[in-house]
């Protein structure tokens, strides 16, 4: 997820909504949990790989109120004490 972040992180802004598809259907694939994930130490450096994918619906998120998309993406109940 932290190679994924650091790709979508530099692209996002010269692509399109629509490309980032296939990623945003990873959430559903990777995080089908229904009880929250424990919010890592972030006192340890492998925090930030973590909160990875909680980063990578943020930026979609963003990308998507920017472009007026209707296209909103609940965040996956698992990652939802990472957003907080």
């Amino acid at each position: 997820m932290w190679v994924l972040l650091q790709f979508i992180s530099g692209s996002i802004q010269k692509n399109a909504l629509a490309d980032f598809l296939p990623v945003m259907k990873l959430f559903d694939l990777l995080y089908p949990e229904k009880e929250c994930i424990p919010v890592p130490d972030i006192s340890k450096p492998q925090s930030t790989h973590a909160f990875a994918m909680t980063c990578i619906w943020i930026h979609l998120n963003r990308k998507a109120q920017n472009d007026n998309s209707k296209l909103q993406i609940p965040i996956p109940h698992s990652l939802k004490l990472h957003h907080e």
